[in-house]
């Protein structure tokens, strides 16, 4: 998790991006992400990015979005279905 962090803060300190999300990650590996920002003094990632469905939500894990101030947002919100 660390090489993720210094990666991501390496790309916002050369100027390519201003922030730094995650996609599809689990509760827990974003609160990892965010301890080892707070720790290393680096940038945390500012939103997750995760698959949604209004029917199923078990996907969405909120724990960490209150305490942290990552915000969420959602993709494919009318669910995948495979042929």
């Amino acid at each position: 998790m660390e090489e993720i962090v210094r990666g991501m803060n390496y790309v916002i300190e050369q100027g390519w991006a201003f922030y730094w999300g995650t996609s599809e990650w689990k509760g827990a590996e974003i609160i990892e992400a965010c301890e080892v920002a707070d720790r290393l003094g680096l940038i945390r990632p500012v939103c997750d990015q995760t698959r949604y469905n209004i029917l199923d939500r078990s996907r969405v894990d909120y724990d960490f979005v209150n305490l942290y101030k990552v915000r969420r947002t959602s993709w494919s919100t009318k669910g995948i279905r495979f042929w």
